[in-house]
């Protein structure tokens, strides 16, 4: 069993905010990220996704982009639903994150492992 007393790390670290109906900056980037617990909270659902997105239009991809503007639930796109979580491990996952909600009233909880 491994002795987490001795640990200098507070983790895991907790992020909150509340998202609107256009695009916004959810999670800002972290190097040392090795994992994401999302949870929505919220009575609406959130869509989120990479800052650094590469949309294509009937698979034509033009190159990726940290401006993408993605519509809830649109290509790119993870919806999480209402009372409902997203797990993010064992995998890179250290970039930026957007989000938007499908209607006002949207919020977010995010658990970020190091």
């Amino acid at each position: 069993m491994p002795n987490i007393a001795n640990t200098t790390a507070l983790i895991p670290v907790g992020w909150g905010t509340t998202v609107g109906t256009t695009a916004q900056l959810v999670l800002p980037a972290n190097p040392t990220r090795t994992g994401l617990i999302w949870f929505n909270p919220s009575a609406v659902s959130i869509s989120i996704w990479p800052a650094s997105t590469n949309i294509g239009v009937l698979g034509v991809f033009p190159g990726f982009s940290t401006t993408n503007t993605i519509a809830a639930g649109g290509a790119g796109s993870i919806t999480i639903a209402t009372n409902a979580y997203l797990i993010i491990d064992n995998m890179a996952c250290s970039c930026a994150w957007n989000g938007i909600a499908a209607a006002s009233g949207g919020s977010i909880t995010v658990l970020e492992m190091q």
